[in-house]
């Protein structure tokens, strides 16, 4: 019965043409694969998004604890500011604070008080509940409430206050039921006492969660805050949907929830994290959404696919159907088989009969195929010898047990041992101190129990045949050869590297070194480095590290960036005059500014401009008496001449001699 089946099938498959089997076959390889393609990838891309959607939730979850981070450093950086302010130093002044005094605090309502400068200096946040003064006692003096809400009775009692004579700090904590941000700041007055304590109390609830997100939009996530013993909310952004004192595990089923603990705040008395509810609605269907789009893409894919391999396919079986017409004909014509030749139906099988006839023929070319494939394995093993003795790193084979069974050219010059004295020798007696020996067994030991193609790297030291102790990066692979397990062992001199990096920290010392300014500043005009004889610079510009620049030298940092172009200023510091390069450095966004001391430089061209003037007021008057001495000569010659003439007048006059007519031609002359 079998036997009669598989006649069947195959006399029907000899009727059967190529192209139209190739035609069936190729149709249900195609669905199969699709089948299969679509079942594997959906599974892939779940796997793919939901990692991608942790990570993504991560990266949210973190993003959000930095950005409310910052916003509770605001408050310090403003609360430091009040407590500088030299209105609260005025105000402290004439102020003396007795522990035995209990008077009631003063309280400001709404008015601000004289020692605050503005209410505006919180416009952008929000504005704190109340604004207190405490003594060095703990003891509160002066109350300003901003808002609404009464002061809680935790600190009216004065219990809360622990943090007496304290420099700046910020902390969070639960008064009653409502958790705040406490900030202190050290106030002085201007003899630079000591008086107190500038304290802020903000209360913590949705608008300062939602302010701390700035532009976040709030439907996509809230943000809480949890107590960590038993994940109750103590604040929401967003009470209707997480509502303050619920638990945070019944909301699991419906938000993704991600939770860090507050690390930089370790004065405060809670143990409070910070958590980050997503829905998971938005994930879902975002999930759904790509895995839809994703199947429809590849559905018109495969079909495509699947079409053009039928076409291919169908087109090609046809042209090697007529090909086994022709083969079929020319191999019995060959063989001498005179015997009707079938001119319809599956020719491969119609051929298969006249397989036997060329087995002789088969056997001779798998000989011939034999001697070619021994052939180019001794030109693979040759390559592999070449590739052994050119590499620029040493390569060393040894067996299960440590010895060395190969050793090529640049182990030879790096540990200075010829391949016939190491082969047979242990690597690690031989080639490695004894501090290390212990590290390549343990490595060794790896390799041998995991994968074949495993290899594990470690740095280490290695010593050669002089006995010179040098650092070494190996890396060990485990092969097999003839079902036998081998480790190949490459070993790098590490010692340049070494040299390397250490000019590399000795370059990167250079600017703490200089005795010159040298600072950089990034694109906003943060001054993001500086060394230590900077310090005047940063004094005049009244500003520190990983702080501002002013204004104006802020647009000479953005106007050099935009051009491009490397500009020279100078400034006064005092006494002190410098001359400033700034030098863009556009592709990493930042300037680096170096200054140089030019004061005696300028003091001395004005000493020779000084000198330079006087000369030539002393040329001037040289030139004026000389022309004044060539003047006199020039006029004393005629004054000289009318002297002689009208004393030679008054001598005739006075002897009263005649001649009048000489008289008048002398006069005349």
């Amino acid at each position: 019965m079998a036997e009669g089946s598989l006649t069947f099938i195959r006399n029907f498959l000899r009727r059967m043409p190529i192209p139209a089997l190739a035609a069936v076959a190729g149709l249900a390889v195609g669905v199969a694969v699709w089948l299969i393609n679509d079942q594997v990838q959906t599974k892939a891309l779940r796997d793919i998004f939901r990692q991608e959607s942790i990570e993504r939730l991560q990266q949210h979850e973190h993003e959000s604890l930095v950005r409310f981070d910052h916003f509770m450093q605001s408050y310090k950086a403003t609360t430091r500011l009040l407590a500088s302010h030299r209105l609260m130093s005025a105000y402290l002044d004439p102020l003396i604070w007795n522990a035995r005094q209990h008077n009631p605090p003063v309280l400001y309502d709404y008015d601000p008080p004289p020692w605050l400068p503005d209410r505006a200096i919180w416009h952008h946040s929000i504005p704190p509940s109340h604004v207190l003064l405490v003594d060095t006692f703990g003891q509160i003096r002066e109350e300003y409430q901003v808002s609404d809400q009464p002061l809680p009775q935790a600190l009216s009692s004065g219990d809360a206050l622990t943090f007496r004579n304290s420099d700046s700090s910020a902390y969070l904590t639960k008064l009653g039921n409502q958790p705040y941000l406490l900030v202190f700041e050290m106030i002085e007055d201007q003899s630079y006492n000591v008086m107190g304590n500038l304290v802020l109390l903000v209360p913590i609830d949705s608008e300062f969660l939602l302010a701390s997100q700035q532009r976040v939009n709030p439907n996509d996530a809230v943000y809480a805050l949890l107590d960590a013993e038993n994940l109750r909310v103590l604040a929401s952004s967003d009470t209707r949907r997480i509502g303050v004192g619920a638990i945070s595990d019944p909301f699991r089923k419906d938000f993704e929830l991600t939770m860090h603990s507050f690390g930089d705040y370790g004065d405060s008395d809670l143990n409070l994290l910070f958590a980050t509810f997503v829905p998971r609605s938005q994930l879902l269907a975002m999930g759904d959404r790509v895995l839809e789009t994703e199947r429809l893409h590849r559905l018109g894919g495969s079909v495509i696919i699947i079409a053009a391999f039928i076409l291919s396919f169908v087109v090609m079986s046809s042209y090697i159907n007529r090909l086994l017409k022709r083969l079929s004909k020319l191999s019995s014509q060959a063989l001498g088989i005179d015997r009707r030749h079938a001119s319809r139906g599956n020719q491969l099988l119609i051929l298969e009969d006249w397989i036997k006839a060329f087995i002789k023929l088969v056997m001779r070319s798998r000989e011939e195929t034999q001697r070619r494939h021994e052939s180019q394995i001794r030109k693979s093993e040759a390559l592999k010898t070449a590739i052994m003795d050119a590499s620029l790193d040493s390569i060393i084979t040894v067996g299960h047990d440590g010895e060395i069974v190969e050793f090529n050219p640049t182990a030879e010059c790096t540990f200075g041992y010829s391949r016939h004295e190491v082969l047979g020798k242990r690597l690690d007696t031989l080639l490695l101190p004894v501090a290390s020996r212990e590290r390549f067994a343990s490595l060794m030991e790896d390799c041998m129990v995991t994968a074949t193609d495993a290899s594990v790297n470690a740095q280490m030291e290695a010593v050669t045949s002089d006995g010179r102790v040098f650092p070494v990066e190996l890396a060990v692979k485990s092969i097999m050869l003839d079902r036998q397990r081998l480790l190949t062992v490459y070993i790098r001199d590490y010692s340049e590297h070494q040299r390397q990096q250490a000019q590399i920290v000795s370059l990167a010392a250079f600017p703490a070194e200089s005795p010159s300014p040298v600072m950089r500043v990034n694109q906003p005009g943060v001054v993001i480095y500086a060394n230590a004889p900077s310090q005047p610079l940063l004094d005049y510009w009244a500003c520190e590290p990983l702080q501002t620049l002013p204004p104006y030298w802020r647009e000479q940092v953005r106007e050099v960036l935009d051009s491009g172009q490397t500009r020279e200023l100078e400034m006064h510091v005092g006494e002190t005059q410098y001359s400033l390069l700034l030098a863009p450095v556009r592709d990493l966004g930042y300037v680096n500014i170096y200054a140089h001391d030019i004061t005696r430089m300028r003091q001395a061209e004005a000493e020779a401009q000084r000198r330079q003037n006087e000369l030539v007021h002393v040329s001037r008057l040289s030139t004026m008496g000389e022309m004044a001495t060539g003047i006199a000569h020039e006029l004393n010659q005629p004054l000289s001449a009318i002297v002689n003439y009208a004393s030679g007048c008054m001598r005739r006059l006075r002897v009263q001699q005649d001649g009048a007519g000489e008289l008048l031609d002398a006069l005349a002359q």
